[in-house]
């Protein structure tokens, strides 16, 4: 599993939350009430100024399965992005939020969606003990590099983010 470190800005974000089993929740619902907020405001495809996240809040060994939390974001990568989200008019359960920044561990993970959970095992069995952790540290974020809707799953790319101090 490769690995690095980064240190990112912090980041405004449109974020819907969903609640349940994170392994069982509907994505779909999230983005498409983040599109269909965006068409409302006339804002058309952001291409690649913008990153498509998933911060889990809630840790799902000790959180039970029905109450864990999920925002599900499009963050801003420039100003003038920024500035657009900052002045859409929200619905459809979208809000605006700002994703934190600082440093981070950040992991690559390689193939289907429905295999990360190895690789959070991986990370929190073997590597995170070995890490200076921030105790203070923000929710982990999921980035999705790859375009679920265009690539076989056996292609997809997602990067898991893990702050350190």
């Amino acid at each position: 599993m490769e690995q690095r470190i980064e240190t990112r800005e912090p980041r405004v974000a449109l974020t819907y939350r969903l609640t349940g089993d994170y392994s069982a929740i509907n994505y779909d619902e999230a983005w498409n009430a983040m599109w269909q907020c965006c068409q409302e405001n006339q804002i058309g495809d952001c291409g690649c100024d913008v990153e498509y996240l998933s911060t889990y809040l809630d840790d799902p060994v000790t959180t039970p399965a029905a109450e864990r939390r999920c925002d599900v974001c499009i963050a801003a990568l420039t100003d003038r992005i920024a500035d657009t989200l900052r002045g859409m008019t929200l619905a459809h359960g979208v809000r605006l939020s700002t994703l934190p920044g600082g440093r981070w561990m950040v992991f690559t993970h390689r193939g289907p969606y429905d295999t990360l959970g190895a690789t959070y095992g991986e990370i929190y069995g073997t590597v995170m003990p070995t890490l200076d952790l921030d105790p203070e540290r923000p929710a982990p974020l999921e980035k999705y590099v790859t375009d679920p809707y265009s690539t076989a799953p056996a292609d997809l790319v997602t990067e898991i983010w893990i702050a350190i101090k």
